[in-house]
């Protein structure tokens, strides 16, 4: 696995993605950001720059300000980046419910 660094404006939220986070959420986001930084790198689809993980921190480090951050690219088809998504999605709400 690769982690980069890139240019924020290099990468994009995904439209699709049905997670929307709440302000509460992105204000723990942003919390843990000023805390600890970015130590989980934003998992991006490398054909698009479409955020695959991480659409949450990508939203709250544009907001405050910040001009990169790390990625982890994945080389992945369309069809298998929604798979991805919906997984990751699935299993951070499951764990939300304990």
């Amino acid at each position: 696995m690769n982690i980069r660094t890139v240019r924020i404006d290099e990468i994009h939220v995904d439209p699709t993605n049905a997670r929307r986070h709440g302000e509460k959420i992105l204000e723990a986001i942003a919390a843990s950001l000023k805390s600890f930084e970015q130590v989980e790198p934003l998992v991006v689809q490398k054909s698009s720059g479409r955020v695959i993980g991480g659409n949450g921190r990508l939203e709250v480090l544009r907001r405050g300000g910040a001009s990169e951050c790390d990625v982890v690219e994945v080389d992945l088809n369309d069809a298998e980046a929604r798979a991805l998504t919906d997984a990751n999605d699935d299993i951070q709400d499951r764990g939300a419910i304990r």
